[in-house]
């Protein structure tokens, strides 16, 4: 059973002759249910250095770093902990480059970690280091610390990692049965194995069940910020906006630096401001027949009908999905027939891009970073070969990925950013945290290039310069022109 952890209690533990890592672990989790605790802690970091004269020699450091962390300050406690020495030190170090997202460093000090926490022997600390292990998704570092979990006097504690372990083995439904479990008891880790299971729910694609649990950890009192974060994403996709907005402010309060907060928080807030634009454009959209008239019924040039047929755009509805940008991007298709298919569309009433979202710096951020690849990453095929599931995305994210065939991190690394920007199943902080990803890694997508364009666009580099249907006209000097008939 969870004990409740008073100030003096907190004294007592950073100031203790020898660090109990395993009440670190509750107290950090206590921080998330309970608001007095976290006050209490806020208290005492700002008030550490009356107490320095109690802490053991020489670890007056480790113990305020520690505290930072606890408290949700990830950055300045890993800042402070690249000085420090022992277990302890890259325990919590590790601990706060997950928090803060920096998993490829997390993963470097991994076995270190492991040696240490081995030659400490201390439970606790054996305990953590098979946490971090399991959330770097590292299987085989964490079941040699696992091996060394004393079982029986490690309680529940053992009973999560064994059921962590299986979801690393994707043996999800006998995780998700533990979890279930580990939930109905009173013991710390049963605010975790809910968030657990509500994750497995979400990657399975049961959204009813998922939210269910996602809500049941708030009415218990847990603030993790994750389990906020992935409420608010459900949310989202539900178009509350309202209430996913609530969920993502309610983690930045208990986490001020959560990146994925912050970027689902802004891509929320926008779509609630375009909403009801969005709603009034959707309802004359569907009262409107008119763009269901084909291509064919208006008077365009044979190269005109040629290039929008060849983009599969028939109807004016497909038409005004598409940029000025991503028509002038098809060969063959210049600014004559885009000129003509202003006019055309004016007449209507519509116009290019209807259904797209005005000035999103994220794609131009996207764009740029599709030009050149990382030619400093010595990354293996083996390295590359990562599956989604052990990839650190949302699950809406991997979902919109794997509708896309991709299985891989090699197969990101195989497309252009545009592949991913122009999908709709991909909202701008779905791209955005795709972008973050490859960034921590060193990698890039694809360059984008001439002959990519033109795959991508439906043109073959055996097709020839000419449009079906047309003749190419040469000029004097038998030169072919880049854009044969736009002029006509």
């Amino acid at each position: 059973m969870t004990k409740t952890t008073m100030p003096d209690e907190i004294v007592s533990l950073f100031t203790a002759p020898q660090l109990n890592y395993r009440r670190l672990f509750e107290l950090k989790i206590q921080i998330a249910k309970d608001e007095a605790v976290r006050k209490s802690v806020e208290v005492f970091s700002e008030t550490f250095d009356r107490s320095k004269s109690h802490v053991p020699s020489g670890e007056a450091g480790l113990r305020k770093a520690i505290l930072l962390h606890i408290k949700g300050d990830s950055a300045s406690a890993e800042e402070a902990l690249k000085s420090e020495k022992g277990g302890g030190a890259l325990l919590y170090r590790v601990l706060s480059l997950i928090a803060l997202e920096n998993r490829t460093q997390a993963v470097k000090l991994l076995a270190d970690l492991k040696k240490a926490a081995l030659s400490a022997g201390d439970q606790g600390l054996i305990i953590q280091a098979t946490l971090a292990a399991l959330e770097l998704r590292q299987k085989e570092v964490a079941a040699d610390l696992a091996a060394k979990v004393d079982g029986p006097s490690a309680g529940p504690y053992a009973a999560f990692i064994k059921a962590f372990i299986l979801t690393l083995e994707h043996r999800y439904e006998e995780a998700e049965e533990r979890f279930a479990a580990l939930a109905e008891s009173d013991h710390a880790v049963a605010g975790l194995a809910l968030f657990h299971q509500a994750l497995l729910l979400d990657m399975w694609g049961h959204d009813d069940e998922a939210l269910e649990v996602y809500r049941k950890i708030e009415q218990l009192g847990y603030t993790f910020e994750e389990a906020l974060v992935n409420q608010g994403i459900l949310l989202d996709d539900r178009q509350d906006f309202v209430g996913a907005m609530r969920c993502y402010e309610k983690a930045l309060k208990v986490s001020p630096t959560n990146a994925r907060a912050r970027l689902y928080h802004s891509d929320a807030e926008a779509c609630l401001n375009m909403v009801y634009d969005e709603r009034k454009l959707k309802q004359d959209i569907r009262t409107s027949e008119i763009l269901s008239i084909p291509i064919s019924d208006f008077e365009l040039s044979v190269r005109s009908r040629n290039c929008l047929s060849k983009m599969g755009i028939f109807t004016l509805r497909d038409l005004i999905t598409k940029t000025e940008q991503e028509l002038l991007g098809y060969k063959n298709f210049g600014e004559t027939s885009l000129k003509e298919i202003r006019a055309m569309l004016a007449k209507k009433g519509l116009h290019l891009g209807m259904t797209r979202v005005d000035e999103q710096p994220l794609a131009d951020r996207i764009k740029m970073n599709t030009q050149l690849m990382n030619l400093d990453s010595n990354y293996t095929m083996q390295q590359l070969d990562i599956s989604l599931e052990d990839l650190n995305l949302s699950y809406r994210t991997k979902s919109a990925l794997h509708k896309m065939g991709f299985e891989s991190l090699r197969d990101i690394t195989m497309r252009t950013g545009r592949d991913l920007e122009s999908n709709p199943d991909f909202s701008p902080a779905c791209l955005q945290e795709v972008n973050a990803l490859l960034e921590e890694r060193g990698l890039s997508y694809r360059p984008e290039t001439s002959t990519s364009r033109e795959y991508e666009g439906g043109s073959s580099l055996l097709d020839g310069d000419a449009v079906e249907g047309e003749e190419t006209v040469l000029p004097e000097g038998g030169e072919k022109t880049e854009e044969p008939y736009d002029d006509v």
